[in-house]
């Protein structure tokens, strides 16, 4: 499958390698299937503790700009919980009389709000979730703390496990974190595959990027979304697609239609150039020895 050709590629690298690949996806179930895939994979090799620990982790919702201010939006995510002043909530209730939701603290306290002052407060939606680690295991921050000095995106290898706490390490100093009692302390996640929407700002030397048309990935395939993924690396990226022809006419049709961001703001001439090259010179796994060997 694809999943398994990307889960034999990654550990397939060195583990030099492996610390400066970045796996990109743009569906977040094919970050977490692949984030678990790969956890599995090292413990059957021997590379991870014996002890594992279940712990409880929030993912941003990963909701387009402007949708928050549609109450389908809130409706077609029930179990999400809001941020709203730094305050996390549950959606007690939504009523289409009035356009209004309800959200309830940890306290029992609730409040009233519309989904165009959602968009003007700035909440986020996060979606409840547990994944599985041990130590060896590579995990990342999903958001910034300045209060407790967290940095989004920034990686840590999981140097022990003990009950409901996991203590990272990022080789220069050390935390400690209990997710099963601080809901601020679920932002991470295992740290082989992002989200294109999280990835942005972030760079490593090589990537491995996930493109499709099937399901929800038609949803997301076109110029833009290729473009995020396509560069984070800094030297290769080798890319998988449920449908090469069908991708590479997606990216192609948005590149011909333009769109509004483009008109206002369009890209330097070197990056479009540099997205251009990497479309043009991309060559099938089967032509290369090394693909070949990633299929086998």
């Amino acid at each position: 499958t694809l999943y398994e050709a990307i889960v034999r590629d990654y550990t397939g690298r060195t583990p030099e390698a492996r610390e400066q690949t970045l796996i990109v996806t743009h569906l977040n179930e094919d970050r977490r299937v692949l984030n678990s895939m790969i956890h599995d994979a090292r413990e059957k090799a021997g590379e991870l503790g014996k002890e594992q620990v279940m712990v409880p982790v929030l993912n941003t919702a990963n909701i387009r700009d402007g949708e928050l201010r549609r109450l389908s939006t809130w409706e077609n995510n029930p179990n999400a919980l809001a941020l709203v002043d730094n305050v996390y909530h549950r959606i007690a209730g939504i009523s289409r009389d009035d356009g209004l939701i309800t959200l309830e603290d940890a306290e029992g306290n609730t409040r009233l709000i519309s989904p165009r002052e959602a968009v003007a407060e700035g909440v986020t939606l996060y979606t409840p979730d547990k994944i599985r680690v041990g130590t060896g295991d590579r995990m990342r921050f999903t958001k910034s703390d300045r209060e407790r000095g967290y940095v989004a995106n920034s990686v840590w290898t999981v140097t022990a496990v003990s009950g409901d706490s996991v203590t990272l390490s990022d080789g220069q100093q050390t935390r400690v974190i209990r997710p099963g009692q601080e809901r601020a302390e679920q932002h991470i996640d295992l740290a082989y595959a992002i989200t294109a929407h999280g990835a942005q700002g972030a760079s490593e030397t090589f990537a491995i990027a996930l493109e499709g048309t099937e399901g929800n990935r038609k949803l997301m395939a076109g110029f833009e979304s290729a473009y995020v993924a396509l560069s984070r690396m800094k030297q290769h990226v080798q890319v998988y697609t449920d449908n090469r022809q069908g991708w590479t006419d997606a990216i192609n049709n948005a590149v011909q239609k333009g769109t509004a961001h483009d008109v206002f703001e369009p890209k330097p001439d070197r990056e479009v150039m540099n997205a251009q090259r990497l479309f043009s010179t991309a060559r099938e796994l089967r032509d290369v020895a090394a693909g070949r060997a990633v299929l086998r």
